[in-house]
């Protein structure tokens, strides 16, 4: 009886050993196989989120006054804390690079926080739990996990897991002066969207815009006090001339000055002053050259000279100099400009222009 015991446990021994043996195999097919590649940071939408994107829908007071001298970096306007709906579930592992990608404007450089709204002096700032969101790729987002691997036969394996992110966290938006400005509007729509890096489904990385951030209704930007023009439109009357004066192409004849004349209250004195003229019609293509926009001469434009009798360039701010309180003149000249072959006749340009403070 106990020899016949004693050969027993040794089966039973043997028979535990063949288990273990089996199990590692198990446990060790379970991992992934193929080539990998190298650890990666990202992340990836969960299988539980309401939308690969959430909107972040702003709204801001239609009009804002802002004050003539007021100094670059001061915010102007700032929204209530709003929610992003819907709330985007994300998987992310590893130091994943976000940031915002602007969608009105230039995205800026590293360290600038301040986005351009394609209104000359207005930019916007995201602000979100208290920070201040930086343009992408600048930004970092820690996820206290190591990053993924690919493997070409099984896909992404993160081996200490994921991070699992709802982005719900009320955000503000604020409008910052950023150079000169004038009177304008910032128009609604989507202003940018929050980015990050992602992890693409056949390896390697992508991008994915988790929220976008818009702003529901246009912002009437007003200049409180602001100088006033005494006479607007102003009308220029160039002389009559002979064809004969315009000799060749690039000819010029019948220099007038003629002047924007301004009233500036004791509120605006001291701001900086700039003037902007811009296109009525199609452009020259020549500095400082309007082509007409009526009558019945052909070849010959209109060019538009500053006060140092140097073309102006269209849809750039040319600075006037320090706002004194008073009456004051922006000081032009025009002349005729001969463009190709010069048809006898009448002729009629125009061009806009915009006051900017700052």
């Amino acid at each position: 009886m106990r020899r016949l015991l004693s050969h027993r446990l040794r089966i039973s021994r043997q028979s535990i050993s063949w288990c273990g043996l089996l199990c590692l195999l198990l446990a060790l097919s379970l991992l992934p196989t193929g080539k990998a590649d190298a650890q990666t940071s990202g992340c990836m939408l969960d299988n539980n989120s309401p939308g690969a994107q959430g909107t972040t829908s702003f709204s801001l007071p239609s009009t804002v006054s802002v004050a003539a001298n007021t100094a670059i970096g001061t915010v102007i306007a700032t929204s209530s804390a709003t929610s992003t709906s819907p709330s985007p579930i994300y998987d992310c592992a590893g130091n994943v690079p976000d940031g915002i990608v602007n969608n009105v404007g230039a995205t800026p450089a590293a360290g600038v926080t301040t986005f351009p709204t394609g209104i000359p002096g207005i930019s916007y700032q995201i602000v979100r739990g208290g920070n201040t969101l930086v343009p992408w790729p600048n930004g970092v987002m820690n996820t206290g996990v190591s990053g993924c691997n690919y493997f070409s036969r099984f896909g992404w394996y993160c081996p200490q897991g994921t991070a699992n992110y709802t982005f719900s966290v009320s955000t503000q938006l604020q409008l910052v002066v950023t150079g000169s400005f004038g009177n304008s509007t910032v128009p609604a729509g989507t202003l940018g969207y929050w980015q990050f890096q992602s992890l693409a489904d056949g390896g390697g990385t992508s991008t994915a815009q988790i929220v976008a951030f818009s702003l529901s209704n246009p912002v009437n930007i007003v200049i409180n006090p602001a100088c006033s023009v005494t006479t607007n439109p102003v009308n220029v009357t160039l002389p009559a001339i002979s064809t004969s004066a315009l000799g060749s192409t690039g000819a010029t004849a019948g220099t007038i000055p003629f002047a924007i004349a301004l009233n500036c209250p004791s509120g605006a004195s001291g701001a900086n002053l700039s003037v902007q003229l811009d296109y009525n019609g199609t452009a020259s293509g020549i500095p400082g050259v309007l082509t007409p926009t009526g009558g019945s001469s052909a070849g010959v434009g209109v060019q538009v000279l500053n006060k140092s009798s140097n073309p102006v360039t269209f849809g750039t701010p040319q600075s006037v100099g320090s706002i004194s309180t008073g009456a004051s003149n922006i000081s032009f000249f025009a002349r005729y400009y001969r463009t190709g072959t010069v048809t006898p006749g009448t002729l009629q340009a125009s061009a806009t222009f915009t006051l900017l403070y700052q």
